[in-house]
């Protein structure tokens, strides 16, 4: 019921209005050009039926036209045009019964609509209908409309994985040409309609409806077999624990999937956490102001009232405490308010943080031992545990870079049952070079060995957008009705991502091109989300959540100072330093046990992160670190590394700042030994 009730909801909203009023104009404008083609060639030429190119100036105007109308709304509402397409697009999970059916009723008014106008403006003349040769029946009429309607539904499904709408776009073309090769094929036999809209407009106007049936019946079964072909067996749903990362995510970025996408249900999650309310729903407003009006007759005291969040980050809207999150100066809040556009505002604490400071605000992180103006990552998990009792599809986040310290075991103890796709993030880091395939089947086998089921596997990078149109479609694909919710460890990539998933799909849908103005911020900072997010992401009303990202206290980022996660977070391709290496300046003693043990007896300081104590390799041994090149690297004696430590200031782990990379960074091993007993 709640599901019903979301989507009729979202198929009245603004963007859906425009949706349909898109639908409508497109519509009009190939049926106006469509017929009235038709009535021309007919006027000129008496004998039109019988002329080859009075059906070849139909068919040439069917390519321009449809190709024209679906160009024009393509980035609004799809470009449909056609009730027999958008039946399919309803078959495939792409767009709502209830927006599908408003979409037909646009589709069938603008046809019915550019009828009545050739027939005012042609001093009456008689608008032509479709109709079956006198030679076929009914049946055999049906099944050729039912085919030519697969071929150009199956065409749309193709040409809307394509790139996005521009200039140069050759799906509008490629489902122009299509449409024009069926009117050629079958236009003496049944007029080549393919659209029940098509055939419904010139109906009404024209008053012949014999074997209107031929028209409907053919083209939706054709536009639901070419929906389940494309969806189920061309471009199947991937096999549980499959790899598609190989297929889908290395190539340049495409909009795979970023069309129209399933509704789902997010009302139950917003009643339960503070977040960015949804579009305006009408329907919602009347029934609240209903209810309280019958509580109010009850005898019952109603304090209603909705507290907004920080789109940035999540976190409660608020003006008394100046050093905590979500906070807004009273004026500004005022006057947000008074506007109503409290969903549009920042806090100050995500505009530091767009500006590049670097402000932590959960407890226990970063060298923070909290306070009251810091969540807790308990309290970041509460947030999530609803989860595990909700219908949703669970979109899980892995840092290649850290990939076991950030897999999220335990990710069932907040998913429940709900599917898993599998996301690794970041694979731009990687080392020139890598294999991505043989990265794909390591990801596969240890997901296994963690004893995780997940749908699918794909390797991404939302800075360049690889992989990212595979996610996209696989989204589609496994939404079914459900909200979907982007999990992972704390600075894995949550709101990259979410912001290049968004990227991806505004190509085509304008729910998610409107969501990208006001997006989760991105930050280095472990706990940058504070509070689940809701962006309406979807052309058909679905919901996306950006969470909280789940604190692991063995990660590196719950013990490094705020101040030093920026340098310490890889921005480009990560690089081997292989030691022993001549490039490190080694006092003599050192250089000389070197030579004649390699490193055995050692120890090597990676910064202030990192040691690593030699007992017994073999001489020609190699150590190779792959990691930020701000981390500088010192080798001392082994029975000296415990001095070097100490001098270092590296003792005291409840204030851990240096990370070998500033100003207060350790003497180099030369100056160590130089002013050893001095210090």
């Amino acid at each position: 019921m709640a599901s019903l009730k979301s989507r009729l909801e979202h198929s009245v909203t603004p963007i859906a209005l425009r949706s349909y009023l898109a639908e409508f104009i497109s519509t009009f404008l190939f049926v106006f050009a469509a017929v009235g083609a038709t009535m021309s060639s007919r006027k000129m030429m008496p004998d039109a039926a019988s002329d080859s190119s009075s059906l070849v100036a139909i068919s040439i105007a069917n390519v321009f036209a449809l190709s024209v109308a679906v160009y024009i709304s393509a980035n609004i509402s799809g470009g449909h045009v056609n009730p027999a397409v958008t039946f399919g697009m309803a078959v495939g999970g792409h767009i709502s019964i209830p927006m599908a059916i408003f979409y037909s009723i646009s589709q069938m008014f603008g046809s019915v609509m550019a009828c009545l106008l050739l027939r005012s403006t042609t001093a009456g003349q008689h608008v032509p209908t479709h109709a079956i040769a006198h030679e076929m029946t009914g049946f055999g009429a049906a099944v050729l409309e039912g085919v030519m309607t697969f071929a150009l539904v199956y065409t749309v499904y193709v040409a809307s994985n394509l790139r996005p709408v521009s200039a140069g776009a050759i799906g509008p073309l490629a489902i122009g040409l299509i449409a024009g090769a069926n009117v050629l094929a079958s236009g003496p036999f049944t007029g080549g309609a393919m659209n029940p809209a098509y055939a419904f407009g010139s109906a009404i106007i024209g008053g012949s409806f014999k074997n209107q049936a031929v028209y409907w019946v053919g083209p939706l079964i054709g536009a639901a077999i070419a929906g389940i072909l494309h969806d189920n067996v061309v471009f199947p749903a991937p096999v549980p624990d499959s790899f598609r990362g190989s297929a889908h995510g290395f190539y340049a970025p495409e909009s795979d999937g970023a069309g129209p996408a399933a509704p789902t249900r997010g009302d139950i999650f917003l009643e339960r956490h503070i977040s960015l309310e949804a579009s305006t729903t009408v329907l919602s407003e009347n029934k609240e102001t209903n209810k309280k009006k019958k509580n109010k007759e009850k005898g019952f005291k109603v304090s209603s009232y909705i507290i907004h969040s920080c789109y940035g980050c999540g976190a409660p809207l608020q003006t008394s405490e100046c050093d905590a999150p979500g906070y807004v100066d009273p004026e500004t809040y005022n006057l947000k308010k008074k506007h109503r556009q409290l969903r549009t505002v920042l806090c100050g604490r995500c505009r530091l943080l767009s500006h590049g400071h670097m402000i932590t605000a959960v407890g226990g992180n970063g060298g923070y031992s909290g306070g009251k103006q810091f969540v807790t990552a308990e309290e970041l998990r509460e947030k999530l545990s609803h989860l595990r009792h909700e219908k949703a599809l669970i979109v899980k986040l892995v840092d290649i870079v850290d990939f076991n310290g950030s897999f999220l075991a335990r990710v069932r103890d907040l998913a429940g049952a709900n599917p898993i796709i599998l996301v690794v993030t970041k694979v731009d880091l990687l080392p020139k070079g890598t294999d991505l395939n043989c990265v794909g089947d390591w990801v596969v086998e240890a997901t296994m060995k963690k004893r995780l089921n997940v749908l699918s596997v794909h390797l991404t990078s939302s800075k360049s957008l690889v992989g990212i149109a595979g996610v996209v479609s696989e989204i589609q694909k496994e939404k079914k009705g459900r909200d979907v919710y982007i999990l992972g460890s704390a600075n894995v990539g949550k709101s990259a991502f979410i912001n290049a998933v968004l990227k991806m799909m505004s190509y085509k849908d304008p729910v998610a091109a409107a969501a990208r103005k006001y997006k989760p911020i991105q930050s280095a900072v472990p706990g940058t989300t504070l509070g689940p997010i809701q962006i309406d992401a979807f052309l058909s009303g679905g919901k996306l959540y950006d969470t909280p990202g789940v604190h692991l206290h063995h990660r590196q980022a719950a013990v490094i100072h705020s101040e030093d996660l920026p340098a310490l977070a890889p921005q480009s391709r990560i690089r081997g330093r292989s030691f022993p290496n001549p490039q490190i300046p080694l006092d003599k003693l050192t250089a000389d046990r070197l030579k004649s043990n390699g490193l055995n007896g050692l120890s090597i300081f990676w910064g202030g992160l990192v040691r690593v104590d030699v007992m017994k390799v073999l001489p020609e041994t190699l150590l190779t670190f792959y990691g930020p090149k701000s981390l500088q690297i010192h080798i001392v004696p082994t029975e000296e590394a415990d001095e070097f430590y100490q001098l270092c200031g590296l003792s005291h782990s409840s204030n851990i700042k240096w990370c070998g990379m500033d100003k207060e960074s350790p003497p180099t091993t030369h100056q160590y030994q130089k002013g050893k007993g001095k210090l």
